[in-house]
């Protein structure tokens, strides 16, 4: 029975069915996103003097013309502790992103398509 609970259940976090995934003691998760929120939810105190209250909001696409949060190829933006994103929203066509559309955001996903942001201070 304990080789099935690995193997199959619900999410901790989100509560969605898995397949799978991945653990932290006897809490089970069914990604990426929700393993980090469910470990440190919430931003940690270095990205909450970095940022301020505002809202990203969030995103739609139809047929693949839309927007989606994107964020640069090297991953120096990523807080050690509580894995937040340095992220914008984007323009894109084919899902691929064509123009900014808003500033930069420190970003925390709670499940793949939820997330909470901040805006960043200008530096």
């Amino acid at each position: 029975m304990r080789i099935l609970k690995w193997i199959w259940g619900r999410c901790s976090n989100c509560g969605c069915v898995r397949i799978g995934g991945r653990h932290k003691g006897d809490r089970f998760f069914c990604s990426k996103e929700c393993y980090e929120w469910g470990t440190f939810p919430g931003f940690c105190g270095k990205c909450l003097s970095e940022t301020t209250i505002g809202s990203l909001g969030g995103t739609a696409r139809v047929n693949g013309i839309g927007t989606t949060l994107w964020q640069s190829w090297y991953r120096k933006h990523v807080c050690p502790d509580c894995k937040s994103r340095v992220l914008r929203m984007w323009f894109s066509v084919f899902f691929l992103p064509v123009y900014p559309v808003s500033e930069k955001y420190r970003v925390k996903f709670m499940a793949p398509r939820r997330h909470v942001s901040r805006k960043l201070l200008t530096q």
